[in-house]
């Protein structure tokens, strides 16, 4: 539902789906969407992090041993 410029026949889609004005913008579902973009960003930005100090861990412990 977030892209507004789908390729479907609208015409076989059921009346809830339907837009009633054709410039209407789904605010809801694209604050979601954008959301759910600025989570899978941060979680990558977690894992990357946590990666580098794993590997600073293990480097330490290879000088040591």
């Amino acid at each position: 539902l977030v892209n507004n410029n789908l390729s479907e026949d609208y015409e076989s889609m059921p009346i809830s789906m339907k837009k009633r004005w054709p410039k209407a913008a789904y605010k809801r579902e694209r604050f979601l969407a954008k959301e759910f973009i600025k989570h899978l960003k941060s979680k990558k930005v977690n894992e990357n992090k946590l990666k580098l100090m794993v590997r600073k861990v293990i480097i330490e412990e290879l000088k040591r041993g």
